[in-house]
């Protein structure tokens, strides 16, 4: 029983401490939103040169009218 007890409070407070790590407010969550959607269209699409990666990079951020990235 003295184990048992152990291991759920060991299990109860690690799983504590991983949420507490990942707790974010809105704008973090929508600058992570960003990151992630502009990774996905590279990942997604296959994009093998460093060339077809700067074209397809300035297409996007011209079509969002990005000054800078």
């Amino acid at each position: 029983m003295k184990y048992i007890l152990i291991t759920m409070m060991a299990a109860l407070l690690l799983s504590a401490n991983a949420l507490a790590a990942i707790k974010i407010d809105a704008r973090q969550a929508r600058n992570m939103d960003d990151v992630q959607s502009l990774g996905v269209i590279y990942i997604n699409h296959n994009i093998a040169t460093e060339q077809e990666a700067d074209q397809a990079l300035s297409q996007q951020s011209d079509a969002q009218g990005a000054k800078y990235f």
